[in-house]
Parts: C-alpha cells; sequence; structure tokens
C-alpha cells in the first residue's frame, strides 16, 4: 500500500470516486491496520495513539455515571461505526468505543470525504481537539466546547 499511495491519493483526490467503488479497487485500504496507516501518510500523525493521547486526560470529566459508562460505550461504538455510509456498518465488532471514532475517522481522511451532517460537529472536536488537526479553523461550537473541557 506505501508503494502504491500517490497512485491512489490522485484516485482519490481528483477522481473522488464512490466509498464501495473505491472498496472493490483497493480492499485492504478498509481493514484497520491500512486505515491508520494512510491516515499517518496523509496527515503525519498517529491515528488512534494521538487520539487516546488526548481523549485520557478528559476521561474524569466525561458526563456519563461510571454504571452506565459500558453500555453508553457500546451504543456510541455500533452508532459511529454505522454512520460512515447509509444501512452499512463499514466496521462490525470493532469493539471499542476509540476505535469506533478514530476508524471512521481516518477512513474520511483516506477517501478525503466530507463529514456525515448529523456528526460533523463530533468528527471536528476528533479532528482538532484529540488529532489536533486544522486546529486554526474551528467552529464557535467546538471552540466553546474546547473551553468547557479545559476550565
Amino acid at each position: 500500500m506505501a508503494n502504491t499511495f500517490s497512485y491512489r491519493r490522485l484516485e482519490v483526490v481528483s477522481g473522488s470516486p464512490a466509498a464501495e467503488d473505491f472498496r472493490e479497487r483497493w480492499p485492504a485500504l478498509f481493514c484497520e491496520a491500512e486505515i491508520k496507516e494512510e491516515f499517518r501518510r496523509i496527515t503525519t500523525a498517529s491515528l488512534e495513539q494521538g487520539f487516546m493521547y488526548k481523549l485520557d486526560p478528559l476521561h474524569n470529566k466525561a458526563y456519563c455515571p461510571d454504571d452506565d459508562q459500558g453500555r453508553y460505550h457500546r451504543d456510541q461504538s455500533e452508532a459511529v461505526s454505522k454512520q460512515t455510509e447509509p444501512g452499512r456498518e463499514m466496521f462490525p465488532g470493532c469493539g471499542r468505543t476509540a476505535k469506533a471514532c478514530t476508524l471512521p475517522m481516518g477512513l474520511i481522511y483516506a477517501l478525503n470525504l466530507a463529514y456525515p451532517p448529523t456528526l460533523r460537529y463530533a468528527f471536528e472536536v476528533f479532528q482538532k481537539l484529540f488529532l489536533e488537526l486544522d486546529v486554526v479553523k474551528m467552529s464557535p461550537k467546538v471552540q466553546s466546547l474546547k473551553l468547557k473541557l479545559l476550565s
């Protein structure tokens, strides 16, 4: 995959293929390890490690009670993994909430996709607060959340 990166990027950026068409052409890109590696090739940042590094200090400020935490994480994991493509689960059984958040983020970068409208702010938080990418252009909602999290 590293050898074909420039060719694949040209195809993604200039051709804007549908995710399903791209999956047929480059099936290896849709496995967890390759999504993480493709994200690193594009941004030079580590996807899951960078996300977790920024998320860990905020864990104690979580708004869910401890007894609901497991159910909440399972529900969010399922919801995010199913949102990438309507009606199609892209990462079945990914297990952890962090993976359910980071893998779609990596795929969005790999395929040069726009954020799904219903999850726009969630993905902006992932991108700008947890992965620290393009932090200069932060929406007012995300700026507000950042201030609340840091206070």
